[in-house]
């Protein structure tokens, strides 16, 4: 399988940058490591929209600091967004805030690669990462690979009567 990981902040031109802005958009909103427990991303977070625009905002600011990278498939002929992450560095947090493969593309390497360029862009090994109650399981095996930590458990942090499971570090 044949993919190519870009990083956001050097997608040139802005138009290009804009179609990747709305198609990265459209992946988080679709595509989620939850399954069936609930549809799509949105319930997860359910703020992810206005989270996300701020985001771009940040990156297209100081890109240094955030950015995403985006892996891209080819899929009977037509690009398509197979992987994303987010990422969040500055002086008190390292920190991945998202990674999704879509469920096809999993266990073919891009998570792996992914976590990969955290390292390279966080700097450190050991990146602070949330996942909701619904996904422990789905990020086990690249946790164990990775030799995450599981740090602390927090109850409605993102969502009433559901519990973020924390790695690597304590959530600020």
């Amino acid at each position: 399988m044949e993919y190519k990981i870009i990083k956001y902040s050097d997608i040139n031109p802005d138009s290009l940058k804009d179609i990747f802005k709305h198609l990265s958009l459209n992946c988080l909103v679709t595509e989620s490591q939850v399954k069936e427990e609930i549809k799509g991303f949105l319930p997860a977070y359910p703020e992810i929209i206005e989270w996300y625009q701020k985001v771009i905002k940040e990156i297209e600011k100081k890109p240094s600091s955030r950015d995403m990278f985006i892996s891209l498939s080819n899929e009977n002929n037509s690009f398509v967004i197979s992987g994303l992450m987010i990422l969040k560095k500055t002086e008190n947090e390292k920190k991945i805030c998202t990674l999704r493969v879509k469920d096809n593309y999993q266990k073919k390497g891009i998570g792996s690669i992914l976590m990969g360029m955290a390292f390279d862009f966080l700097e450190t090994k050991k990146p602070l990462i949330t996942v909701p109650e619904e996904s422990v399981d789905n990020f086990s095996k690249i946790f164990n690979k990775f030799d995450f930590q599981e740090v602390e458990k927090i109850s409605d942090l993102y969502r009433k009567n559901k519990i973020e499971y924390i790695y690597n570090g304590h959530f600020k």
